[in-house]
């Protein structure tokens, strides 16, 4: 069974029996899966990426501006995460982001370029945004 977390909230949400949306003043608590938490709606298609694995990806903007993945760490742990624009004459930028949606780190990396983050984690779940605002390939890598 999925962890779960208890979200008081007067607006949409996606809970286990579907998606609900809320009007007005909401009396009660919703359970939803940690995975699908997400209190901007940006991360909520979010893909797997499982650690000591590489992914290609492509964007297409205006409607597929970025892709997001997550990570789950069970422990402290020092990760590495890689950006390579492998697209000619444009620019991505890549975003850490812990469980709670607050930025850890940001960087961007022109064409044909890399670029690193690395940090020490406390175990819990963490995303990864890849964002252009123009046509794009790339490799993403986390260890």
């Amino acid at each position: 069974m999925a962890s779960m977390a208890r979200i008081h909230t007067s607006t949409p949400l996606l809970s286990a029996m579907g998606v609900a949306t809320v009007i007005g003043m909401m009396i009660g608590t919703w359970s939803v899966p940690l995975e699908a938490r997400d209190a901007d709606g940006e991360r909520l298609g979010a893909d797997l990426h499982e650690v000591d694995s590489t992914q290609s990806g492509e964007l297409s903007p205006p409607d597929d501006a970025s892709d997001w993945s997550y990570f789950k760490i069970e422990d402290e742990t020092r990760v590495t995460i890689t950006l390579t624009n492998t697209s000619g004459n444009t620019s991505l930028a890549l975003k850490l982001v812990d469980g709670t949606g607050d930025e850890m780190a940001s960087r961007s990396v022109g064409n044909g370029d890399s670029v690193t983050v690395q940090e020490t984690l406390n175990a819990g779940l963490y995303y990864v945004e890849v964002s252009s605002e123009s046509d794009a390939s790339y490799q993403l890598g986390i260890e």
